[in-house]
């Protein structure tokens, strides 16, 4: 039974790789930046990817830059930054190691922060448990607001929050659900709006949220369960969606060098510190509108 079970724990591998026509690479300019730098770092001797590790990290700094402090200009649009993240991959191929190879520099990071305010940190928190339903990331995020006895419950003042979604496939099952207003919330916090479900008891709401998600999903499961509706109602088009092949194994993982962790740490606590001094507007260079306008 166990030989069988490994089996046909190969086979549904082998079939999910299959899947691939064309196997993606990111080119050495998408590395670009203090995330690739650190990224190509963690990952190097690792098992995890670095094109995976860089939009984790990518999440969590633009979470933890303030709603509306960095703005990019386009015309007459501004643009807040958020990125939501979709990373696919098979089981066992390494998406974990990735979110913790990120996790683990923020959390370094944290200890180079100029300032030890707890009701102020630097970075956003990071929540691991999932999504579930509006009205939980509404209470997460919630404002102050008026208990049973008038008293004043206070909510939340700090908007931003990345959230880690591993089980992204039941995400997609319940959006489908009639019942469900999860697809719309997912949405809307992409766009940075006001979030205000109608309940009937302890009315809350969560104004100027700011938020940025990254889920997890395998090969067979994201083709199983997206749907027409997913691809044309703008709810898949707000998730940078990334496949990553699975390295090699690699039976002896190279350590990391602490001096480098450390100064890649200083850079990314200066980084975000730099971004929430004041609001700054980032303008598209000229070779940047040309690749912009032919595409």
């Amino acid at each position: 039974m166990k030989y069988k079970n490994q089996s046909q724990s190969i086979m549904e591998k082998s079939n999910e790789d299959n899947l691939i026509k064309i196997r993606p690479e990111l080119r050495n300019e998408g590395f670009y930046g203090l995330a690739g730098k650190a990224a190509l770092f963690l990952c190097d001797g690792f098992r995890a990817l670095p094109e995976l590790v860089t939009l984790s990290l990518l999440a969590r700094i633009a979470a933890s830059i303030n709603k509306g402090n960095v703005i990019v200009k386009n015309g007459a649009q501004s643009t807040e930054l958020r990125l939501n993240a979709l990373l696919i991959m098979r089981t066992g191929g390494g998406k974990g190691m990735g979110e913790n190879r990120a996790q683990l520099l923020i959390e370094r990071s944290k200890l180079f922060a100029e300032s030890d305010d707890e009701s102020s940190p630097l970075f956003a928190r990071v929540h691991e448990g999932g999504l579930s339903t509006t009205e939980g990331i509404v209470n997460e995020l919630r404002d102050d607001y008026l208990g049973k006895n008038g008293e004043i419950v206070h909510g939340n003042a700090d908007k931003r929050l990345c959230v880690i979604e591993e089980e992204f496939a039941s995400i997609f099952i319940k959006c489908r659900s009639n019942n469900s207003n999860l697809s719309s919330t997912i949405r809307k916090l992409f766009d940075g709006a006001n979030l205000s479900p109608l309940t009937k008891h302890d009315k809350i709401s969560c104004t100027n949220p700011h938020v940025c998600i990254v889920g997890h999903i395998t090969p067979k499961e994201f083709l199983d369960e997206i749907s027409g509706k997913d691809l044309f109602n703008g709810f898949s088009n707000r998730f940078l969606t990334v496949l990553g092949i699975p390295k090699a194994v690699i039976p002896f993982p190279k350590a990391l060098n602490e001096a480098t962790v450390n100064e890649l740490s200083v850079q990314m606590a200066d980084a975000i510190t730099w971004c929430n001094s004041e609001q700054r507007t980032l303008e598209m260079a000229e070779c940047f509108k040309k690749l912009w306008a032919v595409g």
